[in-house]
């Protein structure tokens, strides 16, 4: 009797600890009569005893106190319904799992439930081997389970240290398992489990890693998004170390073709750059990772890079304000030059990229020749975001940027090639003319290649007029010598000459008047080898673009201020020319193209007709027959039935040259459309007449032929000797020793085609 009269002082002394007692006591009672069917050995049985407990947890009653229901949950019902996850019967361990969530929810201290719960579950979760299958069978179990203990997770927090163990090895088990749902709870319940013990998490959250960097390239798009998210956690509050066993994992997921994915890549990067422990140890590492991001194609992705790349640069800045204290006092503004269209970095933003840029630089390098397409466009995208941070650094790194920027250049992917002319370009902005030009020329010196003309365009493109100016007559200069512009006829080389010519003009504009003999030379070659009725129309407008920058009307313009040094350049060589001489080419350009020729013309016709060019020359006007007979017409001749090409071509050239002559009030006169024997025009330097020899015996008169046949002409581009349409063994006597060497001097095909052509 001495026991109720305790009770009954203690509830007089505490009415609320009293009210407890009785509703515990009454509890207990209650579940005494429930817990006996859970040993009953037929399964209808069990489960019957199970949902009568399910009832008696959900419905309001003597089970709604928390501090009543912890005695008898942790007594009675804990140990029961753990021996019950092991039931043979599927529906029994589903309720037994639903009934301990219950449990935890309604105890009052739920992490007294830990050293007997925790064990439970990673022996249900986890197997002798992670490879292997649980021992768990039913997938939707399994996740009810991971879900229980990231329940226990969220309710008892730091009070899990001392079973991390147990938690852990269930994770890594459930991490790895065949059913997605599975591995996204798992994902979720690491995170939390390692904001909750973050002292003790770090001891062992390497643990983790690998079966995270698994589940990383599962082929469900939100089990990625989860396992980014986990990740970031655990190094976060783990060792951060691991940095370096995912970096390329993650590097990886900026290609997933899920924007969400790339999004979380952002997010976790861009975190740890700002609150990571050790990050100014992995600042080079992270960086690339979240600047990639600033192009990405989807806006709320790039929004979202540009906002943390800012908070990032903000912070380092606060961070180390005394280092940039005269650079923060001090700062000079934006240059005038600056790229339009580019928002300029904060100063941290641009330090943390240009203290960091030698480490970055030839990992980058290395990956814009990487074999796979996807690394070489998004590395190359990278550069150019790197050198609009670092601005005049670059200097220093000038040598392997360009290095790597003609290599590049040459890929078959058009996102490469134009990254890589867009980093060519900030060159230009950035570093001093002297020095890229420098570098760049000396490079095509020594091997000409489509890629360097590439990037030496892009990078004049890129340059201030009044920086590039100084420069302007030197790379003219070297544009023109033959090395560069004759080196290839291949269309693409050419198109990239083309393009030097257009920046050089684009940019320079009035100022290339001091280079425009050069530029103009390197344009009559693109015409003359170009093979793309295109590529000739370009170098045309080109042509037009120079004469407006230089005040003139057109091209013809051009064609007759520079007549006479682009023939001097071009016929200079003439005894050596061959059928595919560059030169041979250039000079039908301009007897073709040029209205200014017969003016030219006019004052070596005397000297012309004894030369090789003379039969270059015939064969030439043949194509511009309406144009010459326009002009020799106005001169009154007229054109006689069976009159050969040679013979109309000359009599309408030296009556269109009196013409011109007359106009320009040069000495001597014209009887019979024939120049007066006393002039004797004065030959350039490139042109050399040559000595006439008597014909041999064996000569046959070519049909339709009006001029004299006793004297030899030298009529090919190769030093060959012609009499006429007659062949002889005798050389000309001022034919050169190299030219008497060969002996296999003949005539010129076309030549000799043109001359049996009569004109109706």
């Amino acid at each position: 009797m001495a026991a109720p009269g305790v009770a009954e002082a203690v509830a007089a002394s505490h009415p609320a600890e009293g009210a407890e007692m009785a509703e515990a006591a009454e509890l207990s009672r209650a579940l005494s009569r429930l817990l006996p069917g859970l040993e009953a050995d037929s399964k209808p049985g069990r489960r019957r005893a199970l949902e009568a407990l399910r009832r008696a947890l959900e419905e309001p009653g003597p089970a709604a106190d928390p501090t009543a229901f912890q005695g008898p949950w942790a007594r009675l019902l804990l140990p029961r319904l753990l021996r019950c996850l092991s039931d043979p019967a599927e529906g029994c361990r589903a309720l037994a799992v639903h009934l301990l969530g219950l449990g935890l929810r309604r105890a009052a201290r739920p992490r007294d439930a830990l050293p007997r719960l925790l064990p439970a579950l990673a022996a249900r979760l986890a197997g002798p081997e992670p490879a292997r299958r649980p021992p768990e069978a039913c997938e939707e179990l399994r996740l009810a389970l991971v879900q229980l203990l990231g329940l226990a997770v969220d309710l008892c927090g730091a009070a899990l240290a001392p079973h991390l163990d147990d938690a852990l090895r269930a994770l890594r088990c459930s991490l790895l398992d065949p059913f997605a749902a599975v591995r996204r709870e798992s994902c979720s319940c690491a995170a939390a489990l390692a904001q909750a013990t973050p002292d003790h998490f770090h001891m062992q959250s390497e643990s983790l890693i690998g079966p995270l960097m698994q589940t990383i390239s599962h082929q469900h798009w939100k089990v990625r998004v989860a396992t980014v998210e986990a990740t970031g956690a655990v190094i976060q509050f783990g060792n951060g170390k691991s940095v370096d066993d995912v970096l390329s994992h993650f590097a990886q997921r900026l290609f997933d073709d899920v924007p969400q994915v790339r999004r979380a890549v952002a997010s976790v990067v861009g975190g740890w750059l700002l609150r990571l422990r050790d990050r100014y140890s992995f600042f080079h590492k992270l960086i690339p990772l979240l600047l990639s991001s600033l192009n990405d194609e989807v806006p709320e992705v790039r929004q979202l890079a540009v906002s943390l790349w800012e908070e990032v640069g903000l912070q380092w800045q606060k961070e180390n304000e005394e280092d940039l204290k005269d650079k923060l006092d001090f700062a000079p503004p934006t240059p005038p030059h600056y790229p339009p269209h580019e928002h300029r970095p904060v100063l941290g933003c641009r330090e943390l990229v240009f203290r960091n840029l030698s480490k970055i630089l030839p990992a980058l390098c290395h990956d814009i020749t990487d074999w796979v397409v996807g690394t070489r466009v998004k590395s190359a995208q990278l550069l150019p975001v790197l050198l609009l941070h670092a601005e005049d650094h670059a200097t220093q790194h000038l040598e392997i940027i360009l290095r790597t920027l003609f290599q590049a250049c040459t890929d078959e992917e058009a996102a490469v090639v134009h990254s890589c002319t867009r980093s060519a370009e900030l060159v230009g902005t950035f570093v001093s003319p002297e020095v890229f030009l420098r570098l760049i020329l000396s490079t095509l010196k020594k091997a000409p290649s489509a890629s360097g003309l590439l990037v030496l365009a892009s990078a004049m493109r890129g340059c201030p007029r009044e920086a590039l100016q100084p420069h302007l007559a030197a790379i003219a200069t070297e544009l023109a010598q033959a090395h560069i512009c004759q080196a290839s006829e291949n269309d693409l080389y050419l198109e990239r000459l083309l393009l030097c010519v257009q920046s050089l003009v684009s940019v320079c504009r009035e100022d290339c008047g001091v280079a425009s003999l050069q530029l103009m030379d390197v344009l009559l070659t693109i015409v003359a080898l170009a093979g793309a009725t295109g590529l000739r129309d370009k170098a045309q407008e080109t042509m037009d673009l120079l004469a407006r920058a230089e005040g003139v009307g057109g091209c013809q313009d051009l064609y007759r201020k520079h007549m006479g040094p682009l023939l001097e350049r071009v016929t200079a060589s003439h005894l050596d020319w061959t059928a595919h001489s560059p030169e041979l080419l250039q000079f039908s350009v301009i007897i073709t193209q040029s209205e200014a020729f017969l003016k030219v013309l006019a004052e070596l016709i005397g000297s012309l007709e004894h030369t090789s060019l003379w039969t270059h020359l015939c064969h030439l006007l043949k194509g511009r027959k309406t144009a010459v007979c326009c002009s020799a017409s106005r001169a009154g001749l007229r054109c006689k039935d069976g009159e050969t090409v040679r013979n109309w071509v000359r009599s309408s050239v030296v009556l269109v040259a009196g013409r011109h002559l007359a106009q320009d009030s040069c000495p001597g006169r014209l009887e019979s459309g024939i120049p007066a024997a006393s002039r004797q025009p004065r030959l350039p330097g490139c042109v050399r007449k040559l000595s006439k020899t008597p014909a041999g015996p064996t000569a046959r008169p070519e049909q339709g032929l009006t001029l004299s046949q006793s004297s030899e002409y030298i009529v090919s581009p190769c030093g060959k000797g012609r009499r006429g349409s007659q062949a002889t063994t005798e050389q000309p006597a001022l034919m050169t020793a190299g030219a008497r060497k060969k002996a296999h001097i003949t005539g010129s095909p076309a030549t000799a085609q043109g001359d049996t052509q009569t004109l109706g």
